[in-house]
């Protein structure tokens, strides 16, 4: 016969105390790290000041998670190793992810599932559900509401960078790199460039150079230049940038990607400092070649 198996085990007393050994195993989490970060990142209201700014299509009356949950579920989420949406089917159980979202752990409801965090992400809306479906312009919305979205994430990101210094910056460098992200399948905008050789999508970053605080992230096609819209970014940004601080100087640094006329026509008439890169050859390689022979004994020196 085979030994009955119990929850619970009481092997003896310590003085008073009863031992109970439990094999339930309990709601217990490992990655409580984030809570460092939390307690890092509430007081600054990073997720709580960019939740009033960000446009919510959802009907009011069916609305369950606010935008600040949500975005702090999506926000520590990723922190955590969980990309994927169908993870927060069941992150929302986990006592951890519902401390973070200042939910109690055995709160009912649990935080919202990856359904909703998806809706609310791609901005779903059934407006003008009763036209013809070749007349809906719901796809326009839904494009025009997460392109909205961009700007303001992107806007954010400088206000946070120019509020959470401690002073008045003498000198910022924007690091402007596009980076290929690899794709695998026919994902949309996804596309081949030659450079790379491969099916990917081609990002643009900025960062600030002295700091590493993130100034612009820009998701674009594949098949594209690098290029691509940097002008209209570095635009913004530098708008922002000289509206908080009017004196200080901005250098912006680039690889030859970015090196383009009409780069160096906004540069120079922005009034920024610019070091582009510049793709060699035999023939600039010959002609620089003694000034390159001068730099380099001068740094060994």
């Amino acid at each position: 016969m085979a030994p009955e198996v119990n929850d619970q085990l009481i092997p003896w007393h310590v003085g008073r105390q009863q031992l109970l050994v439990d094999f339930q195993g309990g709601r217990i989490v490992s990655d409580t790290g984030l809570l460092a970060v939390r307690a890092l990142e509430r007081p600054l209201r990073v997720i709580a000041d960019l939740a009033p700014q960000l446009p919510d299509p959802r009907a009011p009356k069916f609305i369950r998670h606010a935008v600040e949950g949500l975005l702090t579920q999506e926000a520590y989420a990723l922190l955590a190793g969980y990309p994927d949406h169908n993870d927060a089917d069941d992150l929302r159980h986990d006592p951890l992810f519902q401390i973070l979202a200042d939910h109690s752990p055995a709160a009912d409801p649990p935080l919202a599932s990856g359904s909703t965090r998806a809706r609310f992400a791609y901005a779903f809306t059934r407006r003008d559900a009763e036209l013809p479906l070749d007349e809906r312009p719901v796809p326009l919305e839904v494009r025009a509401a997460q392109t909205q979205r961009l700007k303001i994430l992107n806007r954010y990101l400088v206000d946070l960078f120019i509020r959470t210094r401690p002073q008045a910056p003498a000198e910022i460098i924007l690091d402007v790199d596009a980076a290929d992200d690899p794709t695998h399948g026919a994902q949309t905008l996804s596309g081949y460039h030659g450079y790379y050789r491969q099916h990917h999508y081609l990002p643009l970053h900025v960062y600030e150079g002295h700091s590493g605080f993130p100034l612009a992230v820009w998701l674009r096609p594949g098949a594209i230049h690098a290029s691509l819209g940097a002008v209209d970014i570095l635009g913004a940004i530098v708008a922002q940038l000289r509206a908080a601080w009017p004196g200080v100087r901005i250098l912006v640094r680039a690889d030859n990607g970015l090196g383009v006329p009409a780069v160096y026509a906004f540069c120079e008439a922005a009034h920024l400092d610019y070091v582009l890169g510049y793709a060699g050859n035999a023939v600039p390689e010959r002609a620089t070649a003694q000034a390159l022979a001068d730099v380099e004994l001068y740094y060994r020196l």
